[in-house]
């Protein structure tokens, strides 16, 4: 088959198939030039993947999240009030030296009419 063809319609047993050829390769054992970066992307990405989620689980950690009085949780239906809560029972409110991320939102006594 040549490259970008479709192959017919094959009935199977979870229902139909139809491939595509999108692209050919040599036959044979490649040369490192070849696939030395596909290669490295597969070492780095099982290096990469726990790092990350390590990474990922240290800044939930140590993030503080600060919801201004009178901010609504507005995907949360309802129009309930946002109540502020520790990420971990041990964590205090006087522990402040995190990063800071402030939630924006409307404001409960400035809904707009439509």
């Amino acid at each position: 088959m040549k490259r970008n063809e479709l192959t017919e319609v094959m009935e199977t047993r979870q229902g139909f198939l139809v491939l595509q050829v999108l692209e050919h390769y040599d036959e044979g054992e490649q040369s490192l030039s070849k696939v030395k970066n596909e290669i490295m992307d597969k070492l780095y990405g099982t290096r990469m993947e726990p790092a990350m989620r390590e990474y990922l689980k240290t800044l939930r950690e140590q993030s503080y999240v600060v919801i201004k009085p009178g901010y609504q949780d507005l995907a949360g239906g309802g129009g309930s009030e946002i109540q502020e809560v520790s990420a971990t029972p041990e964590v205090t409110k006087s522990k402040k030296s995190h990063k800071k991320f402030l939630l924006f939102g409307k404001r409960s006594g400035s809904a707009s009419a439509t």
